[in-house]
């Protein structure tokens, strides 16, 4: 059986780095606020996630992009989903607004 305060526990560890990571990234690396910055996220939709896990990390991938400004000479997002294999959902050309990208994120589902 699965402890899920102990999952849930290693997923906030994992958010913390992951948006660690992400901030890193947004960063500017010579000074340009708005440099370009390409983000793709991996997301594990496998059956070990259990669906609160998962409804999770959508809800934090939205609230992520909150602070991002999406558009094509700026920020670009990629989310790839994986189980046994990684399936690509979108790529960086295909949203170029925060909120198109932001309502895509309410229609995956685990596998």
């Amino acid at each position: 059986m699965i402890d899920v305060e102990t999952e849930m526990e290693s997923v906030m560890f994992n958010i913390r780095c992951i948006c660690l990571v992400c901030l890193l990234q947004l960063l500017p690396t010579n000074g340009l606020v708005n440099e370009r910055k390409d983000l793709a996220i991996l997301l594990d939709s496998s059956k070990s996630i259990n669906d609160e896990i998962y409804e999770c990390s959508l809800d934090f991938m939205s609230e992520l992009v909150n602070f991002m400004s999406i558009s094509p000479g700026i920020t670009r997002l990629a989310l790839i989903t994986f189980t046994s294999k990684a399936r690509l959902e979108f790529s960086f050309e295909k949203y170029v607004n925060r909120e198109g990208l932001q309502k895509s994120l309410l229609h995956y589902e685990k596998e």
